[in-house]
């Protein structure tokens, strides 16, 4: 199971996650994007932030194409487990964009900047906090299933008698 190309996809795009961490990717991307498109300010929010939700936007598409090719002949368990990956780093995702435009919207209230904030910041970490769970889980059990087949003999049946 942890041989499919399905989970080579995932590591490489938890290292995009890590990157644009570290690095701000999305961010920076977001204001070419805004300068690209030439968006306005409206409703105080910047066109940073307008164009960091249409590269979200974007990117999601490509990874749900990506995704969805690469798991066209993968098993039952890898495309469970790879749609409990999806579902979780979209909520990730919702926490990541849609919040931190909402936080940036409601920045000037301290009150509602801070409340916002911490949903946002907060709802990332327990997002992730699940994640990473259910990652260790999978890997256990996926192990413990490629364990249980290597004990099994060659032939499971009799032999047959001459």
């Amino acid at each position: 199971i942890r041989r499919d190309r399905a989970f080579d996809f995932w590591k490489f795009l938890f290292l995009y996650v890590l990157l644009d961490d570290i690095f701000e990717i999305s961010t920076h991307a977001g204001r070419w994007v805004g300068t690209l498109f030439s968006f306005e300010e409206f409703m105080g929010l910047a066109p940073a932030d307008y164009g960091k939700f249409a590269f979200a936007i974007g990117g999601g598409l490509i990874v749900s194409a990506f995704l969805g090719y690469l798991l066209r002949r993968s098993s039952r368990k890898v495309v469970a487990a790879s749609f409990a990956i999806f579902v979780l780093l979209s909520a990730f995702a919702f926490f990541a964009v849609f919040f931190d435009i909402v936080h940036a919207f409601f920045n000037e209230d301290p009150r509602l900047g801070f409340a916002f904030g911490m949903l946002e910041e907060g709802g990332e970490m327990i997002v992730i906090s699940f994640l990473v769970a259910y990652l260790f889980y999978f890997y256990r059990v996926s192990g413990a299933v490629a364990r249980q087949q290597a004990n099994r003999p060659a032939f499971s049946q009799p032999a047959l008698r001459a």
